[in-house]
């Protein structure tokens, strides 16, 4: 069984360079080896991102006092509620595909809601927001370290949404 998993890699490894997938059976038996510890790690990460994230309210405070009830809402209201759910799901087990897509949403989610909250914005300074929006996808790409696929996607996404939000 090990030799031929191993000979599986290696074939994997000598195919085109753009053919960036394993074949399924190495695939599969990579998820059974580490979707355990992956789901733990991406919840623990994931409830780090998110206190830091809700520790932006301060920042909201210095920038931005007159719409600080915005701010919060849109942290602890929304925010914190649909992250701690993705990250309760991703807890209880998903398949690798749907833990993949559920934390790529919660970056996606992070995004568009810091974008509102900067876009609702009247202060002079609220320009700043826009150098924390790096930070959202930082978590994505490297905190959560998502697929490839999953962290092109969601990093797409975000700076579409980002364009949008800035560019008026």
């Amino acid at each position: 069984m090990k030799d031929t998993l191993l000979s599986a890699v290696e074939a994997d490894l000598v195919r085109p360079w753009y053919r960036l997938r394993f074949s399924p059976a190495v695939e599969a038996r990579f998820e059974a080896d580490t979707s355990a510890r992956r789901s733990h790690l991406l919840v623990i990460a994931g409830l780090l991102a998110l206190v830091t994230y809700n520790l932006y309210i301060f920042n909201d405070y210095v920038i931005r006092p007159e719409s600080l009830l915005t701010a919060a809402w849109l942290r602890f209201g929304l925010m914190t509620p649909l992250g701690l759910a993705a990250l309760y799901a991703v807890y209880r087990g998903l398949s690798p595909i749907l833990r993949e897509a559920t934390m790529a949403a919660t970056i996606v989610i992070a995004m568009l809601l810091s974008s509102v909250n900067f876009y609702l914005s009247d202060s002079p300074y609220s320009f700043l927001d826009t150098f924390s929006f790096g930070l959202i996808l930082l978590v994505g790409n490297i905190v959560f370290s998502l697929r490839f696929g999953f962290a092109l996607a969601s990093s797409l996404l975000c700076a579409v949404i980002m364009t949008s939000f800035v560019s008026p």
